[in-house]
């Protein structure tokens, strides 16, 4: 047989990795490992954001040229902006594109839904005016500057650590200091909204 290895590099850098191993591939122990019940038997997926994989990878058709890749392919692996495949044939180099063409809107949607919550600017909690680097209290308002809902320190932009906005209710924070809080239970210290789904986006994001 001829193996073909593949690099294939994607029109925009995706924030998510996925790999795609044959069941009864010599390489197939992997970790993070989810399921897509139709494809159990013939697949092992492998993710460390399995749930941003479930909606592409139910699509019916998207899981038909899967399948139909089965006998040409070894693996596929999803990183960055570059797709890697090892397959055993030139028809399923064609049928490997035609799949990353199908997948790719999702792969873009993905990507997109994905927002880094770094806050570039501090805001007045009471009337939402700009901190100057230097300010105490808020020339408009004359409202404290805002604290971390962890510590409970003033925040400060030019600080080493960054900071973050929370999405559910806009509260600023450390972000070292709110990753910590949420790695022992994903619930905000403020509102008590789940953030387990924000947590895996700034994984996604690079950004810790």
């Amino acid at each position: 047989f001829k193996a073909l290895r593949l690099t294939l590099k994607l029109k925009n850098d995706s924030l998510v990795s996925l790999d795609i191993r044959k069941r009864d591939t010599l390489f197939s122990n992997m970790r993070d490992e989810f399921s897509i019940p139709v494809l159990d038997n013939v697949y092992i997926l492998n993710s460390k954001t399995p749930e941003v994989w479930i909606n592409a990878l139910n699509d019916i058709i998207v899981q038909q040229d899967l399948l139909l890749l089965r006998p040409y392919l070894e693996y596929l692996s999803l990183k960055g902006e570059y797709i890697e495949a090892l397959v055993y044939s030139e028809r399923a180099v064609m049928k490997l594109m035609e799949w990353i063409v199908r997948i790719n809107p999702s792969l873009e949607k993905i990507s997109k839904g994905i927002e880094i919550s770094k806050a570039e600017i501090l805001l007045c909690y009471n009337c939402q005016d700009p901190f100057d680097p230097l300010e105490d209290k808020c020339n408009k308002c004359g409202a404290p500057r805002p604290r971390c809902i962890i510590c409970f320190q003033d925040l400060k932009p030019q600080e080493e650590e960054e900071v973050v906005i929370l999405p559910c209710c806009e509260i600023f924070a450390h972000k070292n200091h709110i990753l910590t809080w949420l790695k022992k239970k994903p619930i905000c210290p403020n509102c008590h909204s789940n953030l387990s789904r924000w947590m895996n986006q700034q994984k996604l994001a690079r950004r810790f």
